[in-house]
């Protein structure tokens, strides 16, 4: 994993003093307001370690995220459009209201992920409400990666691994029968299938 260099380092606290700055005065996004919005678009940012950093509004749209370490980081409404963050560790990220139209996601890890209101283009889908504590249950087609609180598979999180964990969980001779839980998460399920099929071949 790489550091921060300076450069990088001072965009980061211009950032966070533009945050600051727009929530001290409750002034709207756009306004200007001090420091400066972080444009790190078609940035190289590959294999950095920027774990539990303040990114929410910037701009990382086209940037080259492979490898990055992103776990923990505040990234709500970032325009992360077209990015590439494959293997990037996105685990417990905060993505609400982030735009992540056309980017690659392959192999990122996305457990604990917050993924609220995402803008993904026809790329994920997502099923609110589920199981005991209504979970919202979301689906990357392309890389065929469910995210689902903290569940985390050892041979990936795939549509069929998790038909699978709900099965052996909340199945008739699962470790917890419950049949509406059951019955929740396979509907879900069913819904993501069909929306796969749909994927241009």
């Amino acid at each position: 994993m790489i550091g921060i260099s300076e450069e990088l380092r001072n965009i980061l606290e211009a950032h966070t003093e533009w945050l600051s700055s727009i929530e001290a005065t409750d002034k709207r996004i756009s306004a200007s307001g001090k420091g400066k919005r972080a444009d790190l678009s078609f940035t190289n940012l590959s294999q950095i370690d920027l774990s539990q950093v303040n990114l929410a509004y910037a701009n990382l749209s086209n940037a080259y995220l492979s490898e990055a370490n992103l776990s923990q980081a505040n990234l709500r409404n970032a325009n992360l459009s077209n990015a590439i963050l494959s293997d990037a560790n996105l685990s417990d990220v905060n993505l609400s209201n982030a735009n992540l139209s056309n980017a690659t996601l392959l192999g990122a890890q996305l457990t604990g992920a917050v993924l609220n209101n995402i803008r993904s283009g026809k790329n994920c889908y997502q099923v609110s409400g589920v199981g005991r504590v209504g979970r919202l249950v979301s689906y990357f087609l392309k890389e065929d990666t469910i995210v689902c609180g903290c569940w985390e598979c050892k041979q990936g999180n795939t549509l069929k691994n998790f038909e699978k964990r709900v099965k052996l969980v909340y199945g008739k001779n699962g470790n917890r029968p419950n049949n509406r839980f059951y019955q929740e998460y396979m509907e879900a399920i069913k819904f993501f299938k069909r929306m796969k099929k749909l994927l241009p071949q």
